[in-house]
């Protein structure tokens, strides 16, 4: 079975030309080459209408919602993320949030945010079994988590870094795994079990 998965991207501007553009850091592109991942497309922001037949026609079996925009910012954006958490969810398939992305799934199902200090662009503890540090570039963390999620892990000051659908195959950081130099196992892990290497 090919498997395909749907990478989510955010707008960006040209300099010199009034158009719109769709783009994702090309941290996520070394990171794929590095994990010879080469089974993704990009998930333009179109009109949500036209993303079953996106996705059907891609056959796209997984997400990858990325970071970078606050939710609320870029409403096109938002409605494109929800549209796409809609196929997944009636289809049961797999769902990797980073950062905004984990604040998205979690929104999907009433999660609120908050805005937090002392996570952006730095590095902290999570309560993992090796004490891990890792990268944070965000100002809003999960407030009020549903109840249909697991908390993997949570930094110092008890903000949520990183869920787990109890039922679905929806997982979340808020960390950025493409923006460290070296691949964490864990990340490593994650990552190759959404695109099934």
């Amino acid at each position: 079975m090919k498997f395909t998965i749907a990478v989510s991207t955010r707008l960006s501007s040209a300099v010199g030309y009034e158009e719109e553009r769709d783009s994702i850091s090309r941290d996520w592109i070394k990171l794929f080459n590095n994990l010879s991942i080469n089974n993704y497309i990009l998930l333009p922001n179109m009109e949500t209408n036209m993303i079953n037949k996106y996705c059907d026609y891609h056959s796209v079996n997984g997400f990858l919602l990325t970071g970078g925009d606050i939710i609320g910012n870029d409403i096109t954006r938002d409605k494109v993320e929800l549209a796409a958490l809609n196929f997944a969810k009636d289809k049961c398939l797999k769902v990797l949030g980073i950062c905004r992305g984990m604040q998205m799934i979690s929104s999907f199902f009433g999660g609120t945010l908050k805005a937090v200090d002392g996570h952006l662009a730095k590095r902290h503890q999570i309560n993992d079994s090796s004490s891990r540090k890792v990268n944070s570039y965000h100002t809003f963390a999960i407030d009020n988590l549903p109840e249909c999620f697991n908390v993997n892990y949570r930094s110092n000051d008890n903000s949520i870094e990183s869920i787990s659908h109890k039922e679905l195959p929806w997982h979340g950081c808020m960390w950025h795994p493409e923006r460290d130099k070296i691949i964490h196992p864990m990340d490593k892990k994650i990552i190759r079990s959404l695109f099934s290497l």
